[in-house]
């Protein structure tokens, strides 16, 4: 497969690589950006319910991500054991 589709995936790649929609295509553009992005703007609530929406979707987004972790180790863990049980090489 490496051999039949090698040549399509380098060429691919190549023209990615020449529109700089890869990250570190240019390292001195990426310094660039990364030095520009210094100017932070301070979020600023109009009213006690912004605050208290954003408060809320910051919990909310913290209860669901350690969520997804505890299924990804879940079945991770499931996939293990069911390879050990079948005896392959786990």
């Amino acid at each position: 497969m490496t051999d039949t589709y090698g040549s399509d995936f380098l060429s691919a790649f190549a023209e990615f690589y020449q529109q700089e929609l890869l990250p570190f295509a240019n390292a001195q553009r990426d310094i660039n950006k990364a030095k520009s992005a210094k100017n932070l703007s301070v979020i600023n609530f109009t009213s006690a319910s912004n605050f208290k929406n954003t408060r809320q979707l910051e919990v909310g987004a913290n209860i669901l991500g350690k969520g997804l972790i505890a299924i990804d180790a879940g079945v991770l863990v499931g996939n293990v054991n069911t390879d050990y049980l079948d005896g392959h090489n786990w």
